[in-house]
């Protein structure tokens, strides 16, 4: 905990300049229940953000975690971003092709942000218990996040002793049990088929998408203007022209917007890189309508002078020898206050020369994003588009397809962890997709989709189905009595725990 402590303060003595007008919020606890069933520690209460003052491209993240002395546990955070910067995220998300968080260490995140709102999350969570969480304290650190840095603004104590209902202990057997014979367990297929739970998929009236790609264009000194032949632009168009082909040359395809964003690298005057940026979008826009003939098409330009969160990226993807000294300068010196001229200086100048070299010339950059909406489908397009475009359906399409096979077949398989695939965050995909591999016998192969529900509720019923095909009856249980208490799985669960003998109430 002093650790932590000292990091802490080490971290707001660093970023005190550019925090001294950022203001922390205001979080309570409303209520808070915390008890032991089995070996889960399950944990409920309401959280109350008052007073959360952020721009639009800003966010606010509440770390939550479970401390006692040196032990603690990191509990799934709570973010409250402006709009801009929840559109920044998603198109680094987009681009990179990876999540921004880890799976299951967002509990939610909150849009468009009022300081004069109140915003209430109720916060439910089933951990595995240890001993030294009896009589933890959950703390909460609230980290602000702008441009190209994340500060901690406060820590607090939430509960300072969750004092939780100790377990009921097991009663103590008077004499040894006698030896018994090791038996295998050899799940039945037809009570796990039974007891899987498929969910329907919403229809999806409008199905709006959106696909980005990123190039490097050349230019000469001084010049704007996109020239095809130019260095290795001529490479680097024929994948914009790819790509303008996979949205613009397909009948179930409507175009609607294209935002051309200009990135410029760190080195020189923000304000001469800000003219470059700009003047760069500027010119692609004009080479796009001329190629592509979208004189009255919709295309708006935005520009980023000195792509820092860019750099991060790359230090943090690349992981050079000078990635922390060099971050460490990032975190602790605005733009307009020294950074970059602080790098230049950082080792003699060595790092700074090498990104010059290596990592400069990667973030100077276009990137387009197209924003479409596409047709409903009929069956039998779908059952090509799932193996080649899948991204063009729904999942309510996805599914027809699948209804094509017979439970438990590989092909019926393969279309649900397509749809998983295609939908990563969704939690109907990787619900349906975790049941089509318990149907086919697959528990293992269901696992990473049930540990993508995290504490989802809907996905009570499938991990209770996981656990009996393991032969760990407590386990499935527990998860089945958990289904019980919603009313979307009350009915099922009620059904699955007669299969297995067990009484509901």
């Amino acid at each position: 905990m002093k650790s932590k402590l000292y990091i802490l303060l080490t971290l707001t003595i660093l970023h005190c300049v550019s925090l001294q007008a950022q203001q922390k919020a205001q979080i309570s606890l409303d209520s808070h229940t915390v008890s032991r069933q089995g070996d889960k520690l399950n944990m409920a209460f309401t959280i109350q953000a008052k007073n959360i003052q952020l721009h639009s491209d800003q966010s606010l993240r509440l770390e939550l975690s479970l401390e006692d002395a040196d032990k603690y546990l990191v509990l799934p955070c709570v973010i409250y971003t402006g709009n801009k910067r929840y559109k920044y995220d998603r198109r680094g998300e987009l681009l990179s092709g990876q999540p921004q968080f880890e799976k299951g260490t967002v509990y939610k995140t909150i849009r468009g942000i009022d300081k004069s709102t109140a915003y209430v999350v109720d916060y439910t969570l089933s951990i595995l218990y240890e001993a030294w969480m009896d009589h933890a304290s959950i703390h909460a650190v609230q980290l602000f996040h702008d441009c190209c840095n994340e500060s901690p603004l406060s820590t607090q104590v939430l509960i300072a002793d969750i004092n939780m209902t100790p377990a009921v202990p097991l009663q103590t057997a008077v004499t040894p049990p006698a030896p018994r014979a090791i038996v295998v367990w050899n799940p039945d297929p037809a009570i796990y088929r039974k007891m899987a739970s498929m969910l329907t998929a919403p229809s999806e009236a409008v199905k709006e998408r959106s696909s980005a790609i990123e190039v490097q264009i050349d230019y000469p000194q001084g010049i704007y203007k996109v020239l095809p032949s130019f260095g290795k632009n001529t490479q680097q168009l024929a994948k914009v022209h790819t790509f303008m082909g996979s949205v613009m040359d397909n009948e179930l395809i409507t175009l609607n917007h294209m935002l051309i964003t200009g990135y410029a690298s760190p080195e020189g005057t923000y304000q001469s890189n800000e003219i470059l940026a700009r003047n760069r979008s500027i010119g692609f826009k004009q080479y796009m309508i001329g190629r592509y003939k979208l004189n009255d098409f919709p295309i708006d330009t935005e520009s980023v002078a000195e792509d820092w969160e860019g750099l991060i990226c790359l230090l943090n993807e690349k992981n050079p020898d000078y990635t922390a000294d060099v971050l460490a300068v990032i975190y602790s010196y605005s733009i307009f206050d020294g950074r970059e001229k602080t790098l230049m200086e950082l080792q003699g100048g060595v790092p700074y020369r090498d990104m010059l070299k290596n990592l400069f010339p990667l973030l100077r950059r276009i990137e387009l994003e197209a924003s479409y909406s596409v047709s409903p489908i009929s069956d039998e397009k779908a059952r090509e588009l799932v193996y080649t475009r899948p991204n063009l359906l729904s999942l309510e399409e996805i599914y027809r397809v699948a209804n094509d096979y017979t439970p438990g077949t590989p092909d019926y398989k393969k279309v649900y962890e397509i749809a998983a695939k295609t939908y990563p965050n969704d939690a109907i995909a990787n619900n349906n997709a975790a049941a089509a591999c318990l149907i086919s016998g697959d528990a293992k192969g269901a696992l990473p989709y049930l540990n993508k529900l995290g504490n989802n509720r809907i996905g009570h019923i499938n991990k209770g189905v996981y656990y009996y095909m393991l032969g760990d009856m407590q386990q499935a249980e527990q998860y089945l009595r958990m289904a019980l208490e919603s009313e979307d799985t009350r009915k099922q669960a009620e059904t699955n725990l007669l299969l297995l003998n067990i009484r509901s109430n």
